[in-house]
This record gives C-alpha cells, sequence and structure tokens, in this order.
C-alpha cells in the first residue's frame, strides 16, 4: 500500500524536537524523510536493532515493548498521531531501547539518520537549536521526577491516558488501554509494590476503581488536583474525601 501525499513540512514542524525551526530549516530536515505504512500487529523497530531512523506518528496507535533477560515483555506506553519516537537512538548512535509494534493501521514518517547528521554537521543552527529543545525536555522530566511524588506522578500518568485514550460514560472515565502494576510503575519510574499501594489508596478515596482488566476514573477532578499538587500528593492519600485539613 502506497502511503499518502503529506505535507511534511507542516507535519515536522508540529513536533515539539522540531518546534524552533525555521520554515526552510524544515524543508532540510523534509529532504531526510520517508514515509511509510504499517499493519496492525506488524513490528516497526525491534529492541538492540541499530537505529537507522526515527519516526513521527501521522495516524494510528503502536505499543513499546521491553523484553527482559527472562524473556518477560513489558508494555511502556502507547503512541498516537503527533508523536516521534527513536529520536534519541537517532542522535546518539544507539541502539532500539524497546520494541514498537502497530496498534492497528499506522502511517509512519521516517527521519532518516545519516541524512540528518549530514544535516546537523552541514548546519550548525538547526543542530543548536534541536540541542536547545532536548535540553528541555530532559529538565522536564528531571523536575517531574524530582518533585512530584508516586501518587502525583501515578494520577499525571492517568489523566494522560484518560484524554488519550479513555471512553467517557457520564462522569466516569474508562481507560481502554489495559496496562498492568508494572507497566505503570515502568512509565512513572516506580516499582510495582508502590503503585498497588497508590492504586488502593486512590479505590479507597473513591477517585479510581478497576473493573476487570480496566481502571476507571470516578472522581477526575480530584485525580487532576493530585496530579498537580507536586509534593502534596502522599499528603493528599491520608485525607478522608471531603474532610477538612
Amino acid at each position: 500500500m502506497s502511503p499518502p501525499v503529506l505535507d511534511r513540512r507542516a507535519l515536522l514542524g508540529r513536533l515539539e524536537i522540531f518546534s524552533e525551526l525555521g520554515p526552510a530549516e524544515l524543508d532540510a530536515v523534509v529532504a531526510a524523510t520517508r514515509a511509510k505504512v504499517f499493519a496492525a500487529r506488524e513490528v516497526v523497530v525491534r529492541q538492540g536493532d541499530p537505529a537507522e531512523m526515527a519516526f513521527a506518528v501521522v495516524y494510528g496507535r503502536l505499543k513499546v515493548v521491553t523484553t527482559s533477560s527472562g524473556d518477560q515483555q513489558t508494555v511502556l506506553g502507547v503512541l498516537r498521531e503527533g508523536e516521534i519516537f527513536g529520536e534519541l537512538a537517532i542522535l546518539d548512535g544507539g541502539v532500539r531501547s524497546a520494541t514498537v509494534i502497530a496498534i492497528e493501521p499506522t502511517l509512519l514518517l521516517g527521519i532518516d539518520r545519516r541524512k540528518l547528521h549530514a544535516l546537523l554537521i552541514r548546519e550548525a543552527t538547526v543542530s543548536y537549536k534541536l540541542l536547545r529543545v532536548l535540553a528541555r525536555r530532559l529538565r522536564q522530566v528531571n523536575e517531574s521526577r524530582g518533585v512530584l511524588d508516586v501518587p502525583a506522578r501515578l494520577a499525571k500518568q492517568l489523566i494522560q491516558l484518560a484524554e488519550e485514550d479513555g471512553e467517557r460514560i457520564g462522569r466516569r472515565i474508562r481507560l481502554r488501554t489495559e496496562l498492568s502494576q508494572r507497566e505503570l510503575g515502568a512509565m512513572i519510574g516506580a516499582t510495582r509494590e508502590s503503585v498497588n499501594k497508590t492504586l488502593a489508596a486512590f479505590v479507597k478515596r473513591g477517585v479510581l476503581q478497576a473493573e476487570g482488566k480496566q481502571l476507571v476514573i470516578l472522581d477526575e477532578e480530584a485525580l487532576r488536583a493530585m496530579a498537580e499538587g507536586g509534593g502534596a500528593g502522599e499528603a493528599s492519600l491520608r485525607k478522608p474525601r471531603g474532610g477538612a485539613g
């Protein structure tokens, strides 16, 4: 199946990593790209393989999976339209840290490593702008993990999952993405035990409910307050719902 005609400059311009580039600079990056369609369940990249391309998601969904030495698989997350993956590996020349598999028919815009490297060597301004964006992203990750405690980080992750793939039923939001406690922990940098304890506290407070393998948000407002509360997350779990102090 041939990929459709795309406005590649517009697609790249919407990605955070290229957000500081001007039209001419984006056109130079466009020259390093090619579009490819993947069928449902098709593997896009494999963990441990050399990274030859980064990919921007034009449409579709993909899951990011890691495999341990004991062949145990862990889903780290789900990628959707407007997201990019593999950009760090093609910049530092490393191998793939995870396997990425299409969940449904997916169109990706690939960015060739060799062509991008040639551009970065040739255009110092483009290199500098990409460096600024990557430094900002690293700072945001460090601040998020350093300031937010586990309840706040988990609440924030659940809100993100709800926004990306939640099914709203009245005031309730069912999370259609099924993730184990270990997988949630991997996504927020916490242990499975910490996630288990925090989920139990969310349920006890009436913020969350488990229905089979799916989680249902019962009180979105309270969950958002926890997500934005920083260090107050742990303390908020100890307060009775609706109580004072």
